[in-house]
């Protein structure tokens, strides 16, 4: 059943991680539109704020397939100094704290967005621009780092019982 859930994830966070990658095109095509826009004294209004939106859903789109891959930052220095069975208890640890922190942040951006999208919270300029759309995404990127922690964790606990069992001989 985990292997199953690990290859969706997988579909999910490679999905998420090319999305993130058009959205970088997205920013680099909203930069140079406002910059020759300014050109030609003809700025459009909005546009700026477009490429922080962008920005913004780039990366939380992209925690999750950080996170499959196990890219995100670890002090290695402390981490080689820790007995092997102290190493253990302070990865699964880690993975705890992280859970429980983003299931808490899971949580509060999907109420931010909501009160967002219900009270019409907008960025206010010649163009007023909606904000809960970027605030549900951040929701959303929030949600799959947290799906993927869940599937590391319990990767890593699996991994560790095998190393125990074959270690006792199976007994």
């Amino acid at each position: 059943m985990l292997s199953r859930i690990t290859a969706l994830m997988h579909r999910s966070n490679n999905l998420l991680a090319e999305l993130s990658g058009w959205l970088v095109t997205a920013i680099m095509v909203f930069l140079i539109f406002d910059i020759v826009s300014r050109l030609f004294s003809k700025p459009v209004q909005g546009v700026s704020e477009m490429a922080v939106f962008a920005l913004v859903a780039t990366v939380y789109l992209g925690l999750s397939h950080c996170e499959e891959n196990r890219n995100h930052i670890r002090v290695e220095f402390f981490m080689e100094k820790m007995s092997p069975r102290t190493r253990k208890i302070s990865d699964l640890s880690d993975y705890l704290i992280a859970v429980l922190f983003m299931a808490i942040a899971s949580y509060a951006s999907y109420m931010n967005a909501l009160f967002s999208y219900q009270t019409g919270e907008a960025i206010s300029g010649t163009t007023p621009l909606p904000v809960y759309p970027v605030k549900f995404i951040i929701f959303i990127g929030c949600a799959f780092y947290l799906l993927q922690l869940l599937v590391n964790g319990a990767q890593r606990v699996l991994e560790i019982s095998a190393k125990s069992v074959s270690r006792s001989g199976g007994e």
